[in-house]
């Protein structure tokens, strides 16, 4: 990839640092008015300035369809709709990239959760502890999207969620080399909403399977913005629609949509709202990459953005309790009011933090990111360019930029990647099975209701010829994810 052509593509790290710093201010909001608790910014001007804040599930739309896109675009430019290295190399490549600086987050949150933020304190962060080592386990296996959601840190179950998503990636991408784009796209959108409404009202919407229609609207904008001219009637689309203007209505009816139905309806149809900003997210990024003079790439190719980006994962990752450490020790004691501490922990903490992250990044993510080493024999003309350049699937926490890019200490030796692999893919598709086996072992509540109806005696249990053991009765609480613990009502992030 020429430098021109990278250049081309920071309008990626600018957007992955605005979907991280639209993440942190959130979780600023949530810190300051903890929805779990019912709490609300004063009404009138306070409620207009940061209300908005709110919808955390914007931030994590833009991330999961920029994750489709950066993971289609090799996909797209190698021009054979095949996986770069094959299947196994886009699987090392992923559990290097992404699992080190995760498990090192992991370790960091975890330390700050049981020594210096241990506490209930009344605020969002209180969803992250106590740690346990049932929390512990699920951020290790990555299951925490449905198993102890919110422990350690109420971020990473996002992260639980993309995992899902790279191990079934090289199905999605065999189907659209064999039956096209816009069928495969279709079907994913059709496949994901179906068991969205399917789990709807149970713990195991912590899937959140309608992320697969806003992975393969992303996959559908790489498609559609680096597909070869004149080749297919992708590259057509890229000229003949208006993107921005697409983005722009998109964006316009997702504010009135808000305005109309207000916080807690919109949380409630969460699934057509986030379409509708992934139909957004899509359409800016097409925009953004059309060739030629080009205002929107290069607004958000601003230099202090593609910089953030290139650490938007770090930032990401250890953000949520570095936020509770400043608003406990440095911010709560103050007695400010709810608007001034919030200010304070905007403009004042993110600062901080992203200094922090910063330094996160160069030991915990750097030594990690993905960089091919030439071969000893010399390489052929271009490989350099195209190993450094990131032209490789990135995650949302991938950086597209090559100057980011560095060996790994490890070199050869030191890490199995391939043990890795197959552990994360074994834990994954166990986890999408767990989806399915509840609903085939034990009745839904309607066919439970219908049993009440048809044999009151089991409606009491006193009246039944054989008493219910009390051990099936905890057994099917377990199962139900019944606990003590609050379930916070806000988009958990």
């Amino acid at each position: 990839m020429t430098k021109k052509e990278n250049a081309r593509l920071d309008f990626l790290d600018s957007l992955r640092a605005l979907a991280a710093l639209g993440v942190l201010f959130h979780h600023a909001y949530l810190q300051v008015w903890p929805t779990e608790y019912g709490r609300w910014p004063a009404a009138g001007w306070e409620r207009t300035l940061t209300g908005w804040l709110a919808y955390g599930n914007v931030r994590v739309d833009l991330f999961i369809v920029l994750s489709g896109f950066c993971l289609m675009l090799p996909v797209v430019r190698g021009g054979d709709g095949k996986l770069r290295g094959g299947v196994g190399s886009f699987f090392a490549r992923r559990v290097h990239r992404i699992l080190p600086p995760y498990y090192l987050g992991v370790a960091f949150s975890a330390l700050l959760a049981a020594f210096v933020v241990n506490r209930e304190t009344g605020s969002h962060w209180d969803v992250s502890v106590p740690v346990t080592w049932e929390g512990m386990l699920a951020n290790v296996l990555l299951i925490q999207d449905v198993f102890r959601q919110g422990s350690i840190n109420h971020a990473y179950w996002t992260l639980a969620v993309e995992m899902k998503l790279y191990v079934l990636f090289p199905l999605f991408v065999l189907s659209w080399r064999r039956f096209g784009a816009v069928p495969t796209a279709l079907g994913m959108i059709g496949l994901g909403y179906l068991a969205y409404f399917g789990v709807a009202g149970t713990k195991w919407w912590g899937l959140r399977p309608h992320f697969l229609a806003l992975h393969a609207l992303g996959m559908l904008g790489a498609t559609i913005a680096f597909s070869a001219e004149g080749a297919t009637a992708a590259a057509a689309l890229r000229r003949r629609v208006p993107w921005g203007a697409a983005a722009a209505g998109a964006a316009a009816g997702f504010i009135l949509l808000c305005s109309l139905l207000g916080w807690e309806r919109a949380m409630k149809n969460l699934g057509p709202m986030d379409l509708l900003v992934g139909l957004g997210a899509m359409c800016l990024l097409v925009a953004a990459a059309r060739p030629g003079p080009n205002r929107l790439c290069a607004a958000l190719s601003w230099k202090p953005l593609v910089f953030l980006g290139t650490f938007a994962y770090s930032l990401f990752l250890i953000h949520a309790p570095l936020l509770q450490v400043i608003w406990q020790y440095a911010l709560r004691p103050l007695h400010l009011s709810d608007m001034a501490t919030f200010c304070l922990l905007v403009f004042g903490g993110t600062p901080v933090i992203c200094v922090v992250a910063y330094g996160f990044y160069l030991v915990c993510e750097r030594p990690f990111l993905n960089r091919k080493p030439a071969p000893a024999g010399g390489a052929a003309a271009g490989d350099a360019p195209r190993a450094s350049s990131g032209q490789e699937p990135r995650p949302v926490s991938d950086s597209i930029s090559p100057k980011s890019n560095s060996m790994s200490p490890f070199g050869n030796a030191g890490f199995d990647a391939g043990f890795v692999t197959s552990s994360i893919i074994f834990s994954h598709i166990s986890s999408l099975c767990l989806l399915f086996w509840p609903l085939i072992l034990f009745p839904t509540p309607l066919a439970a209701s219908r049993e009440l109806r048809a044999a009151p005696e089991l409606a009491n249990p006193r009246r039944a010829s054989s008493p219910i053991r009390p051990s099936s009765v905890a057994f099917s609480r377990i199962l139900r994810g019944s606990s003590s613990r609050r379930v916070h009502s806000a988009v958990c992030l």
